[in-house]
Formats: C-alpha cells, sequence, structure tokens
C-alpha cells in the first residue's frame, strides 16, 4: 500500500475518534444534568409525537435530572419519583400533569468535613407542629407535607439548614444532606461573684479579696480570710485548719504570709481553727499562686498579702461581737486631720464557760492526742482542761501630705493550754501546758515624689515563741520543748514609670532570722538546745507592661539573694 494512502487512512481514524468524544462525554454526564420541566414536557411532545396539559405556573420552576434511557414510560416514572407531580394517560396522545398540595420527602444528612452520618438531628417542619429525628444512618423520611414548606435540619456543632419540601421529593434514591460544621468565637466572659461577693482576679494573675464586700461561705459564722482562700482552686489544707494551708502541692512553710508587710510565723488560734487576722479591719487580701513578683522571697508556693485600712476616715467607725467562741471589738479613730489610730482584740470565753461549739472545736483540735486518749492505766485518772486565746493589733496612721504617708502597725497573738491530770488511786496530779505566742510590730512610709516615680521603705520586727511542757499521771517523765523566731527586716522598694504602659521596680531587702530550738527530758536526762543566725541581703528588679486595652500583660524580673550563716557558710541565690 502507497505510504500516502497509509496517512490519509490514519488520519481519517483520528478524525473519527475525534467526533465520538462529545457523543461518550454527553452520555456520561446524561443523568447528572438537569432541566426545567417544561423545557423536557417539550421536548417529549415533538419527540414521540404528544401532548400534555398542564398549568405552567405549577411546574414552571421545576428542575429535573434527565434519565438516561430512550422509553417514554421509564421517563414519565422518573418525573413522578423525582417531583411527585403525577401524570395520568388519557389516550394514546394526551397526558395530564398535576402537581399535587402535598409531597411525601426523604434524605440522609451527613456533615460536610468527612462526610459521616449525623445521627440524632431535628428535622422540623417550619410553621407546624411536624418534627423528626433522623436515624443511626443520618435518614429521616415524612409523609403528606404540605408542598410550599420549608424544612429546618439542626444539630449541635452543625449550622441549621433550610431547605424547600420540594427539593426532597425524589425517592429512588433519597437525596443527601451536609450540614457545615458551625465555628462560633466566644466573647470575654467575666465572672463576677466567684464563690462569694468579694473576690476578684487581678490581670497578674493574682486574686484579690475584699473582706468588707465578703459574702460568708456556709459553714462559718464569719468572712474568715483564711477560710475563705481553701475554697479557690489549688489551695487546700491536708487537715482543714487554717494554719497547714497548702498551695500549689506545697507545704504550709513555703508558703509566704505578710500582714501589713509584716511576715508572720502564727496564723490561726485554737490550733488551726480560727483565723488569727481580724476580718472587720482588713482591708484587702492578695492571694498569688503564680508568677509571684520579684519583691517577694521566701515564697515558694503562695503569697498572702493581708493589708488593714489604709486611709484615714474623717469619722469614727468601729463595732462589736460576741458568738459562742470568743467576743472581739474594733475600730478606728480619727485624732486629727492627718492622724488616726485604729485597733482590734478579741478574746475567747473558753475559760469562763464552756459551750456546744467549744466543746465541738475541742474534740476537733485535740483528737487521737494524749489530752483525748486513754493512758493505758487502769488507775482513775481524772482530766481537766483551761484553753483561752486572744489577739490586738494596733495601727497610727499619719500623712504627712498627699503624697508621704506613715504607717506603724502592731499585732500580738496568744494561745494558751493548761491541762492537768490527777490519779484518784494515788492521790498524784501532773501538769501540762503549751504557750504560743507571736509579737510584731513594723513601719512603712509611702511617698510620691512625682508623676513617675515613688518609693516606699518599710521595717519589722517580729517574735514567735512556741513553748510546751508535757508530762503523765502515770509517769516520772517531763518533756520540755520550745520553737523561737526573731526576725528584723528592712526593704526599700522603688517604682518608676517609664511610660504609661511600662513601669520599673527595684528594690533591696536585708533581713536576719534567728531560730532557736530546745528540747530536754527528764528520764532518761537529756537535753538539746540548737541555735542558728541567717542573714539575707537581697536586690530585685522587675519591668512590667500592661497593653492600653488591658488585653495583654507580662512581667519579668529576677531576685539576687546573699545568704549568710554566722560561721557556717555563704551563698548566692538567683530566682527568677
Amino acid at each position: 500500500m502507497p505510504k500516502a494512502h497509509l496517512k490519509q487512512l490514519f488520519f481519517f481514524f483520528i478524525f473519527l475518534l475525534l467526533l465520538s468524544i462529545p457523543t461518550l462525554v454527553m452520555a456520561q454526564d446524561g443523568n447528572a444534568r438537569t432541566v426545567n420541566l417544561v423545557e423536557l414536557l417539550q421536548n417529549l411532545e415533538s419527540k414521540y409525537d404528544i401532548k400534555f396539559s398542564y398549568v405552567d405556573e405549577d411546574i414552571g420552576d421545576v428542575a429535573i435530572r434527565i434519565p438516561n434511557t430512550e422509553s417514554l414510560q421509564e421517563i414519565l416514572n422518573s418525573i413522578q419519583n423525582q417531583t411527585q407531580i403525577k401524570i395520568k394517560k388519557l389516550n394514546e396522545r394526551y397526558y395530564t400533569v398535576t402537581k399535587s398540595t402535598t409531597v411525601d420527602i426523604c434524605a440522609t444528612v451527613l456533615d460536610n468535613y468527612k462526610e459521616n452520618t449525623v445521627t440524632g438531628s431535628t428535622v422540623e417542619v417550619l410553621g407546624s407542629e411536624m418534627a423528626i429525628i433522623t436515624d443511626q444512618d443520618g435518614h429521616f423520611a415524612l409523609q403528606n407535607l404540605p408542598r410550599k414548606s420549608i424544612i429546618q435540619i439542626k444539630h449541635i456543632g452543625f449550622k441549621p439548614l433550610f431547605i424547600a419540601a420540594e427539593e426532597l421529593t425524589g425517592q429512588n434514591p433519597c437525596k443527601t444532606l451536609l450540614l457545615d460544621l458551625s465555628f462560633e468565637q466566644l466573647d470575654e466572659v467575666i465572672v463576677y461573684q466567684f464563690l462569694t461577693t468579694g473576690l476578684s482576679k487581678r490581670i497578674d494573675g493574682g486574686i484579690q479579696l475584699t473582706p468588707e464586700d465578703f459574702g460568708i461561705l456556709p459553714g462559718l459564722i464569719e468572712p474568715d480570710v483564711l477560710q475563705t482562700i481553701q475554697a479557690l482552686p489549688g489551695i487546700k489544707s491536708i487537715d482543714e485548719t487554717v494554719s497547714n494551708i497548702n498551695i500549689r502541692g506545697g507545704t504550709n512553710d513555703q508558703n509566704l504570709i505578710l500582714w501589713d508587710g509584716i511576715k508572720m510565723y502564727q496564723s490561726g488560734h485554737f490550733f488551726g481553727l480560727i483565723s488569727a487576722f481580724n476580718p472587720y479591719l482588713t482591708d484587702k487580701v492578695t492571694l498569688i499562686k503564680n508568677g509571684t513578683s520579684a519583691q517577694y522571697g521566701d515564697g515558694v508556693s503562695g503569697v498572702l498579702d493581708i493589708e488593714t485600712k489604709n486611709e484615714i476616715a474623717g469619722d469614727f467607725f468601729g463595732g462589736a461581737g460576741f458568738n459562742l467562741i470568743n467576743g472581739d471589738i474594733y475600730g478606728q479613730v480619727p485624732i486629727t486631720n492627718k492622724t488616726a489610730f485604729q485597733f482590734s482584740g478579741r478574746r475567747s470565753l473558753t475559760d469562763f464557760f464552756n459551750t456546744p461549739t467549744y466543746d465541738e472545736f475541742f474534740k476537733r483540735a485535740f483528737q487521737d492526742t494524749q489530752i483525748k486518749g486513754s493512758t493505758g492505766s487502769s488507775d482513775d485518772i481524772q482530766r481537766d482542761e483551761n484553753f483561752y486565746f486572744y489577739d490586738f493589733t494596733a495601727k497610727l496612721l499619719y500623712d504627712l501630705n498627699a503624697d508621704h504617708k506613715i504607717r506603724v502597725s502592731f499585732i500580738n497573738t496568744n494561745n494558751n493550754l493548761d491541762y492537768s491530770e490527777q490519779n484518784l488511786t494515788t492521790s498524784s496530779e501532773t501538769q501540762s501546758r503549751l504557750k504560743q505566742m507571736n509579737i510584731s510590730f513594723g513601719g512603712s512610709m509611702e511617698s510620691n515624689w512625682s508623676d513617675v516615680f515613688a518609693t516606699k521603705i518599710n521595717a519589722y520586727y517580729t517574735s514567735y515563741n512556741l513553748r510546751s511542757e508535757n508530762t503523765s499521771a502515770n509517769s516520772e517523765q517531763v518533756l520540755l520543748q520550745e520553737n523561737e523566731v526573731l526576725e528584723t527586716a528592712l526593704k526599700l522598694n522603688t517604682i518608676y514609670k517609664l511610660n504609661e504602659d511600662l513601669q520599673w521596680l527595684n528594690g533591696y531587702q536585708l533581713k536576719e532570722t534567728g531560730v532557736l530550738n530546745f528540747s530536754e527530758v527528764t528520764q532518761p536526762p537529756y537535753s538539746n538546745n540548737i541555735k542558728g543566725v541567717l542573714r539575707t541581703h537581697s536586690i530585685f528588679s522587675e519591668l512590667e507592661y500592661k497593653s492600653p486595652n488591658q488585653r495583654l500583660y507580662s512581667r519579668g524580673g529576677a531576685r539576687v539573694n546573699y545568704i549568710q550563716n554566722l560561721n557556717t557558710f555563704k551563698e548566692f541565690i538567683i530566682e527568677p
């Protein structure tokens, strides 16, 4: 065969192949293409030489998928299945097309992400009481709905879908509906009266308590600060006392408790069942669990900063009261327009008379101890206890002028227990004693030197003493124990505002702490006396930034400590 003839034959086959491609594509896509129903009926009339009788307004807006068949009857059946429009044959040529007033619908509901079934979606016919829930396959079906009904499909986590009932008339197969996932940006929520009134969270993460605005928590008779903070997240007491509070899992000695800038070593009465701080003169309490400022030392777990009322009021105010445990009095007396004196006192009534409340407190404090336990002896033992506590605070407020203020504070807390055992069999008697005392006083001066620079100098002395003498009616052994802490400190803070959003804190602190631990046993003779003095020099610096809209807060700093244990060791410790 000549080469020219082969070349012509090759191009002829290529031409036929190109002509067949549109036909194949149309045949493959025929099922997916939709046309207006009126247009389809007109095509059928011309193709099969038939006539349809219908109202244009009824079917003018109906769209239908073109069936992939050449059979007239199959095409008419497909139209009825898709639209639920009735087509009735009058004779060999004439048909009537009637749009019913009700329809049956069905659909399968999937999500638009991975097309998983959405079980339990609510399908509601708006304007009626008709509703249904999709089954485990996401399927639903409804019968005899008004043709013009609007269907609402909704489910938690998805956007509601609204669709006309006429779009769901196809029965074989039912239409698949895809629900869009719902993403919602929540507005900022500000919680007021958290747990009770008077609690608020500061921008630096600390929690501020205002006892004056306190609501009393259930089970309490007073707005006790140390009882209230135990209801906050991350704060517990392993024995449910105010003297053994654990912050973020730490021990009680890892907490820094300040009262008017004075470090406190005793925080409770009645062995931790009652707070040692009068709530009625406390102005505010700041609890810091995380991100402690560099100006605070010693507070590995947390800081509890208690401040009494610090402003000079023009008028006298005060109050008094009592309950079945103690009586108290407090007040502030203006001396001049620049000077005022503040005081509070509280004393237990337990050494005068016993009450049911005292009896329950006593059982709680001394459970599983020798006082409430058994000696294991057959002798007849008579026990008697005498317990009382008191506290007293005083504060002098003096304003040199609006920019310079001097404050002097004093606090004394005391707990005493005398316990006697009398052996009626041998006519012998022994005495045991326990005394816990804390005396502290301090002073501060706050100065605003300009709009951008301020200083505060603070000094204090605190003395804590715990002494116990323990004897038993059936034993000649006497145990003496004493623990004493003496501490003096001087602290200077300077604050400089670099601009409206940024301030710089610097400071120095000198602290000297002396500790005495003494113990003595008579049988067998033993005595131990340990003394130690720790001197600490600290410098600290930190920057604090607050954005103008208060949405961004940042604070960073460091504290450098030089610690001396006289004649023992010297060490530098850096705290971020």
